[in-house]
């Protein structure tokens, strides 16, 4: 069986744009979310968080102040960790139990720290369907990386599926054609158990003008695939 799940980082305000379309077409998705961001780009307020969290949007943390992990002191580690978990449950007034890695970054030591406190901790690292729980991967950057880096990742990671689908769809089709044919063929033929992880940010779908791409993939799924969707927070179930 196929589970699709969808995934933003770094709580632009553009993700209440996200927010809206996953409500619309009845898909869920998790936001990962900093309380700020020390590249300086703007990040969603607590109370516009609090308005869209609920029904089809979750929240999980990313760090305080959106800060690379790889950079930091092991004091200052754990306090990013737990200063993004009380911002994000007083924020919302729910537990936060999952994680994402703020540019994919993160070490053993880090991991560790990191798993003492959420359950999951999720990677910028893509084409996998498998994932090594509580380690999440991803499977699709929402951005149009070429087919090289698909090509690339597919190898490496060992993923066959993923790899015959990019070597069939290389030349012939794009990479957001490529992405949506292989959804439906993993849900179509259904025999195998993978996750796919589609994640990226909303401050790139409005830079490369990605938002209508994105509408024409929901609808998609809304329709023959929504049988695959899941929550982020059920992620662990089959883990």
């Amino acid at each position: 069986m196929t589970r699709l799940f969808f995934t933003w980082d770094d709580g632009h305000p553009d993700d209440l744009r996200l927010a809206a379309l996953h409500e619309k077409y009845g898909v869920p998705c998790m936001l990962f979310v900093p309380a700020a961001n020390a590249e300086g780009r703007p990040v969603l307020t607590a109370g516009a968080l609090r308005g869209i969290c609920g029904g089809n949007v979750e929240a999980g943390a990313h760090t305080y102040r959106h800060r690379y992990l790889t950079e930091l002191q092991p004091g200052e580690v754990t306090a990013e960790l737990t200063d993004g978990k009380k911002y994000l449950e007083d924020a919302i007034g729910s537990p936060v139990e999952h994680f994402c890695f703020p540019g994919g970054r993160y070490n053993r030591q880090i991991l560790r720290e990191t798993l003492r406190i959420y359950k999951t901790a999720r990677t910028a690292e893509i084409m996998r369907t498998r994932h090594r729980f509580p380690l999440v991967d991803t499977t699709f950057h929402f951005f149009p990386r070429g087919w090289r880096s698909a090509l690339y990742h597919s190898c490496r990671n060992r993923e066959g599926s993923l790899l015959r689908a990019a070597l069939q769809s290389c030349g012939r089709r794009g990479y957001f054609e490529f992405m949506e044919r292989y959804l439906t063929s993993a849900a179509e033929k259904g025999e195998e158990e993978r996750d796919v992880i589609i994640w990226g940010h909303s401050w790139e779908l409005t830079e490369r003008r990605l938002w209508g791409q994105l509408e024409r993939l929901l609808q998609l799924v809304s329709g023959s695939l929504r049988g695959c969707t899941a929550k982020y927070s059920q992620i662990y179930i089959n883990g």
